[in-house]
């Protein structure tokens, strides 16, 4: 099980799939889309895990260490640029470079995870967003 805080909502992640609980009522809600990031590539499921858009599938240009999400732009951020993605086609919208590049504060932060054993249980995630 993994266990992400969102602002005023918990995403639960189990083996039957995804919850998001408000946590002023405890009532949970149907979820959309969910944007998983790795260090890798990105792409998005639906409740119960599954791949949800065929035909987006984002393999990134560097090794990124850290995601933020700007409506309607996924950030990806690697020590020598950041790739600056939109959310709903994953096209590369444009390329910041710099040295020692961090993320250093997202409103919304993601729980941070690799492409190697840790994969499914600690993929950088985004809650649901209406998109398409």
């Amino acid at each position: 099980m993994s266990l992400h805080f969102l602002k005023t909502k918990l995403c639960l992640g189990c083996s039957k799939g995804f919850e998001i609980v408000d946590l002023e009522t405890l009532e949970t809600q149907p979820l959309l889309d969910f944007l998983l990031c790795y260090d890798e590539f990105a792409f998005y499921v639906e409740k119960s895990g599954r791949r949800s858009k065929a035909n987006f599938f984002v393999h990134w240009e560097g090794a990124p260490v850290g995601f933020a999400l700007q409506v309607p732009y996924v950030l990806a951020f690697d020590p020598m640029f950041v790739e600056v993605r939109h959310i709903e086609t994953g096209v590369l919208s444009q390329v910041i470079q710099g040295r020692h590049m961090r993320l250093l504060f997202a409103d919304r932060p993601p729980s941070l995870g690799s492409t190697g054993d840790n994969m499914a249980r600690n993929p950088s995630s985004y809650p649901p967003q209406r998109v398409g």
